[in-house]
């Protein structure tokens, strides 16, 4: 058997381009490979990224592949949809350009880790790692790593985020009636760094309860209306340390299609713990996923946040952000208390395509009776699967006082 391009077709021979790749098929009995008709059935022996082997007749037929060129590997990158049910580690990184109303032109490079520690079996959904770093052309610089960590198959969770952030802000006030007066608006100059943390164990069939710890930085600069203050300094500092207990009936933890999730955590901010602010706060959520029809999902998730005692002006309950109330600047309304209920229809469109519209409502308040102020919210958004079950999302909402934004992000928002 000879290896060369020169290919034996009974009849016919001839010399053929290793140039070339595989072009068409004639018919069943004629093909054409490399540009050359070979009579003689080809057998494909060997395929890889570097060349292609064919048996025809009794010589074997060498066809080398191109080189793809730099946006061919861009768009390959970004196609391909590889199986990982098997792997321990996986890894995908992402970046570009993106607008928003509050941090203007910016650029984001965004990556995840997916990964299964040796005391989880493969079955196992997968843990995971997110960074994201995030620069504008307004001076807004932001860097975040969150993550899920399963251990011991899941009889053990870890979950945390670390952040900080550099942006020019703005500052309304304290409470639902001075926020809603667009002539407090004030710029602010704001740092910012936080860390919380739970590690939790499971303690029924998927059941978890455990510690918790929240610390969080705010500094800011001077700001032209001191008196929306109400006297509070500038730089705050909090540390808490409390508990925290989740059901999670999730398919998938970071893109859920079915299932119920409910939260329930309390972190206490005493004196003793050299706060300035000496505080209690409960943070409750549930989630529910269902489907409706083929490629649908529905969604819906409520969310409360209650500071019982006296919080500083950063640890305000503040909705608005990438996650809840999408659209509000965050900060635009703050209280002690807020409320918040979203319902989403998820509905895949095309190949990797697919779309989101919203709506739910909010509220800020300091007793029951500032509950009666509801903040409206809709929105739309656009899906593309990056990897499977891993959406990046362009999404648009809409609120009160003509409050409206883009968010680009990675995974859904609950």
């Amino acid at each position: 058997m000879s290896y060369a391009n020169e290919v034996d077709c009974g009849a016919d021979r001839g010399v053929i381009s290793t140039q070339d790749s595989v072009v068409a098929e004639a018919d069943s009995t004629v093909k054409t490979i490399a540009g050359a008709k070979l009579r003689y059935e080809p057998k494909l022996l060997l395929d890889n990224d570097k060349e292609t082997w064919y048996e025809v007749g009794d010589s074997i037929l060498i066809v080398p592949k191109r080189k793809p060129n730099f946006f061919q590997k861009v768009l390959n990158y970004f196609m391909k949809d590889e199986d990982h049910s098997k792997d321990r580690l996986w890894m995908s990184f992402l970046g570009g350009p993106h607008y928003d109303t509050d941090t203007k032109l910016g650029l984001a490079v965004m990556g995840n880790a997916y990964f299964r520690l040796k005391s989880c079996d493969l079955s196992l959904q997968p843990s995971f790692a997110s960074v994201r770093v995030d620069f504008s052309t307004s001076g807004y610089v932001s860097t975040r790593l969150q993550g899920n960590t399963l251990i011991a198959n899941d009889k053990r969770r870890l979950n945390y985020e670390v952040e900080f952030e550099s942006l020019p802000s703005y500052f309304w006030g304290m409470g639902y009636d001075e926020c809603d007066i667009k002539a407090n608006k004030t710029k602010m100059q704001r740092k910012q760094a936080h860390l919380t943390g739970e590690f939790m164990w499971r303690v029924a069939r998927k059941f978890y309860v455990g510690p918790a710890i929240h610390w969080n930085w705010v500094s800011s600069e001077e700001i032209a209306n001191m008196d929306l203050l109400d006297g509070q300094p500038l730089t705050t500092r909090s540390y808490g340390l409390g508990f925290t207990a989740d059901y999670d009936g999730r398919d998938v933890i970071t893109n859920a299609e079915r299932g119920l999730y409910v939260h329930a955590g309390v972190l206490f901010f005493p004196k003793k713990l050299w706060n300035d602010f000496s505080f209690t706060r409960i943070d409750g959520r549930i989630c529910y996923y269902h489907s409706l029809w083929r490629d649908a999902i529905i969604a819906a998730e409520l969310k409360g946040q209650f500071n019982i005692g006296n919080p500083s002006w950063a640890m305000m309950a503040q909705p608005g952000d990438s996650y809840t109330m999408r659209g509000y600047f965050k900060g635009r309304y703050r209280d002690k208390h807020a409320v918040t209920l979203q319902v989403e229809l998820r509905q895949h469109i095309w190949n990797r395509l697919g779309a989101v519209v919203w709506g739910g409502c909010g509220s800020v308040f300091h007793n029951a009776a500032g509950m009666k102020k509801v903040l409206p919210n809709v929105g739309i958004g656009l899906r593309w699967a990056f990897r499977k079950r891993m959406n990046v999302r362009i999404d648009y909402g809409f609120g009160r006082s003509g409050e409206h934004g883009f968010i680009f992000a990675m995974s859904e928002a609950f």
